[in-house]
């Protein structure tokens, strides 16, 4: 039986989406890598179910591309035909044998402590989005959700009496997570703007549910919420480059070198494998070093 390429990932792509649940965003992550492969066979005489014609592929992605954007197209061919095998009858897949790149474990960016109050004092809390602003950071830093998990978030999802948060995470799996009295309090001062922004409007976009919005009424996108944290730390001078992943980063960082146990801050961060969130130790050597040779008796001697 015939299979064409194009069909094939339409089908790939319908398959994530409604049987596998997968978000968005990550749809789109393995249609765009499997759209550049198509780009790749498109006028070319080999089989596109080749071993040959994906390691021809993916060395041209080396030349160009670092490792882990060829690791991550691999992965993507990976899951696409072994989609293949099982719906398609494709006697085996192509990519089951190809190996990933090694990887350069690139440690987390973060903030220090003094970096985050600088940051969490910059938005100007005598305007109406200032308040909502610092709701939005002191959330970020408070619970250490991913942004998209923030723009997800709807008023409902908060226990104001129990101080935690529902969050919607990867693959849809649901997670409770703590917030401290300080987050609860700034969330509650920018309540009556939300409600003011809500009430002078008329538009379509208007959004009830959700708990953070434009002076439109709009649910905040992902790219609203990293363009506000851009600004701050213009604001705050603190000089780095960081994105609201960098919040997270700062978040699980912190709790470690307080002391706070790996188990923990996985089943905070919502990591499916403790592995993941393992590279923070290597962020807190500095501060075990520190602890080290203050109390051993024989360090620094």
């Amino acid at each position: 039986m015939a299979i064409h390429l194009s069909e094939a990932i339409r089908e790939f792509g319908e398959y994530l989406a409604q049987e596998q649940k997968a978000s968005e965003h990550t749809v789109r992550g393995y249609l765009q890598d499997l759209e550049q492969f198509e780009s790749y066979v498109e006028g070319k005489e080999e089989d596109w179910r080749e071993a040959t014609t994906l390691r021809g592929y993916l060395g041209s992605l080396y030349q160009k591309k670092s490792g882990a954007t060829v690791s991550r197209a691999l992965a993507s061919l990976k899951s696409f035909f072994q989609f293949l095998k099982d719906r398609k009858g494709i006697e085996s897949s192509p990519a089951e044998n190809l190996r990933h790149p090694k990887k350069i474990q690139k440690l987390p960016r973060y903030l220090t402590v003094d970096e985050i109050y600088a940051l969490l004092e910059a938005p100007d809390t005598k305007t109406e989005p200032g308040l909502r602003d610092a709701a939005i950071l002191e959330l970020l830093y408070a619970t250490g959700i991913r942004v998209g998990e923030m723009a997800g978030i709807d008023l409902e999802d908060i226990d104001w009496e129990g101080r935690a948060l529902r969050v919607l995470g990867k693959g849809k799996k649901e997670r409770m997570v703590p917030i401290h009295l300080r987050a609860i309090g700034v969330l509650k001062g920018y309540l009556p703007v939300r409600e003011k922004w809500l009430e002078n409007q008329q538009s379509v976009l208007r959004d009830r549910q959700a708990l953070f919005i434009n002076q439109r009424g709009g649910r905040l996108t992902e790219r609203s919420v990293r363009r506000i944290l851009d600004c701050c730390l213009r604001v705050s001078g603190i000089g780095k480059k960081i994105g609201p992943h960098g919040l997270r980063h700062s978040f699980a960082t912190h709790l470690l070198d307080a002391g706070a146990d790996l188990r923990s801050i996985q089943e905070l961060l919502g990591h499916a494998q403790l592995g993941t969130t393992q590279r923070y130790t290597h962020v807190s050597l500095g501060r075990i070093l520190e602890v080290y040779d203050k109390a051993h008796p024989r360090a620094g001697r």
